[in-house]
């Protein structure tokens, strides 16, 4: 018997209200501009930076910042004043965990509203902190060996985040057993890929089970693995994306088309300018393949190694952009032009400035709507040592961002989808984000930002959760930071083998029933009343039986 995969709940009436704030219009579409932070802690550090988080641990509302290095004076972490300043927190085992540290990853391992990290080190082993309720962190014991690239991911939705390590040779996957403890699971293909460095997870064939990108360093190519579902994984071994991604330092998922699926970037470099490679942006065909974009600034642009790279939509006008460091030559920053194509900007300290640049994240560190831009650079080599911090000048475009908060999902929301439907420019259409952590080296802020152009609202906001449940708000108004917390999972239960569940709402009120396959064309199943004091109504949905994957939302009247 089959019964509904996926469902879509209704809203609360406190909660459409406070979504129906007005907003002041917005029309420009310039490009934002940047600042060179030069006075502060974050960039009067000289360290061995190699990974980076925007975080917010101490769950204040603001963006911190933590940077792991490779150097006796340990890795670095900054606490947000909440005034665009940084403190550099000089205690605590995060920041003295002795040389070595590489890579970090945050998630809340046991979904107790307190985000914990993991630090990959080389020589290992790897380093999990549990933070506490009182904001202090405490190690946990974790046999994980040298670590490279490290990211959390609920990757058999049982609402629990897991760890993938990749050290090089062996990776290892550590799942969440769900009361507190990570079991290693070693019969997975994903744990034989070889020369590892980074792993970046996203479900790039929308199917609700997230992949996994593992990129290789060396001369073989990166691995991509499809989500079967309880926890199988299958290799993908043909196509373009198998057999061009050879020398990959970083790689970053992002929808730069705004078709609904997530595209892939691969950085590429050997940490040596001298031998120049090209790095390699693979659009998503839709039907789980990949073509590399031959035509683009990417191919040409080979001055110096790269290993960093991240996505973001720095001007606002709802299309991703793309930072991509050198290692010994200047960065680079991509402009999305909005029609599959990208030009280069060449003017800005973002685009002049030299260093040994390594990862990089996106995150709006003052919150005024507009994401600004951590590089870190290490000591090695030439150049300057200190880490890079740019603030986003902005312009008059408008914008959203939204934190999710599972609660039969995974706490972090990691692997939820956000979309948002816009007019922009003239033309309506959707954007997505992926809650993700990014790829072990360049981390991503454990939110949704979304650049609306000229639009003075959102027409719909969806959210789907790794749990399947789909929530849906319409008429969102923009400029705003908002929280969105996952509704109870919808029971369904059977009647005579038929599917039903109830809708609750209020006396009087009329909802319109409405069924989908795919999110996109709606069909009307019932329009009902509620007129019992209860408040509750069941709905029988008898040709779920005959779908693999039905969803239903109540569309209040």
């Amino acid at each position: 018997m089959k019964v509904p995969m996926k469902t879509a709940t209704s809203l609360s009436l406190r909660l459409i209200y406070s979504l129906l704030l007005a907003a002041a219009p917005f029309t420009a579409l310039a490009q934002a501009t940047f600042t060179k932070i030069r006075t502060g802690p974050v960039v009067n550090n000289a360290a061995n930076s190699l990974g980076v988080a925007w975080v917010d641990f101490d769950n204040n509302g603001s963006l911190d910042l933590y940077v792991s290095a490779n150097q006796d004076a340990g890795n670095l972490l900054y606490r947000n004043d909440g005034n665009g300043m940084f403190t550099q927190l000089t205690t605590g085992p995060l920041v003295n965990a002795g040389a070595g540290s590489f890579s970090t990853s945050w998630a809340d391992l046991d979904n107790d509203g307190r985000i914990d990290v993991f630090i990959g080190r080389r020589p290992g082993p790897g380093l999990l902190f549990r933070q506490q309720a009182d904001g202090t962190f405490i190690r946990s014991t974790l046999a994980t060996g040298s670590c490279l690239g490290v990211a959390w991911a609920d990757y058999d939705n049982d609402g629990f985040v897991d760890l993938l390590v990749a050290d090089g040779a062996q990776n290892i996957l550590w799942h969440n057993d769900g009361k507190g403890g990570l079991v290693a699971v070693r019969s997975t293909p994903i744990v034989t890929a070889p020369d590892a460095t980074a792993i970046a997870w996203a479900d790039y064939n929308n199917d609700g089970h997230i992949d996994v990108f593992v990129a290789t360093v060396g001369a073989g190519n990166s691995r991509l693995y499809r989500n079967d579902g309880r926890g199988a994984f299958t290799q993908i071994t043909s196509g373009q994306l198998a057999q061009r991604s050879t020398f990959v330092s970083a790689a970053a998922w992002g929808d730069y088309d705004n078709d609904g699926f997530p595209d892939l970037f691969l950085a590429r470099g050997t940490f040596d300018s001298s031998q120049p490679l090209p790095s390699f942006l693979f659009h998503n065909n839709g039907d789980g393949t990949f073509t590399q974009v031959e035509t683009s600034p990417f191919t040409d642009d080979m001055g110096a190694g790269a290993p960093g790279c991240a996505w973001g939509d720095f001007d606002n006008d709802g299309w991703l952009d793309l930072i991509v460091t050198a290692f010994g030559g200047p960065n680079r920053l991509y402009h999305n032009n909005g029609d599959g194509t990208f030009s280069r900007v060449l003017s800005g300290s973002i685009a002049t400035d030299i260093g040994n640049s390594s990862p990089c994240a996106w995150g709006d560190y003052d919150r005024d709507g507009f994401l600004d831009l951590f590089i870190a650079n290490s000591t090695s080599g030439g150049g300057d040592s200190n880490d890079f911090l740019y603030h986003n000048d902005g312009n008059s475009n408008a914008w959203i961002t939204v934190k999710c908060v599972g609660t039969v999902s995974n706490r972090s929301a990691i692997g939820a989808k956000v979309r948002v439907k816009a007019t922009i420019g003239g033309k309506t259409f959707w954007q997505l984000r992926e809650i993700n952590t990014g790829d072990g080296w360049d981390g991503n802020p454990l939110e949704a930002h979304f650049g609306l152009g000229g639009a003075t609202n959102i027409e719909t906001l969806r959210i789907e959760w790794p749990s399947a449940t789909v929530q849906e708000f319409q008429n969102v108004a923009a400029k705003q930071f908002l929280t969105v917390i996952e509704p109870a999972h919808l029971l369904v239960t059977t009647s005579n083998g038929i599917p039903q569940f109830s809708l609750q709402g209020g006396r009087g009120l009329q909802y319109e029933v409405q069924t989908s396959t795919d999110l996109a064309a709606w069909s009307v199943l019932s329009t009902l009343t509620i007129t019992n004091s209860s408040g509750t109504i069941v709905i029988t949905d008898t040709n779920a039986l005959t779908s693999d994957r039905r969803f239903h939302r109540a569309v209040l009247r």
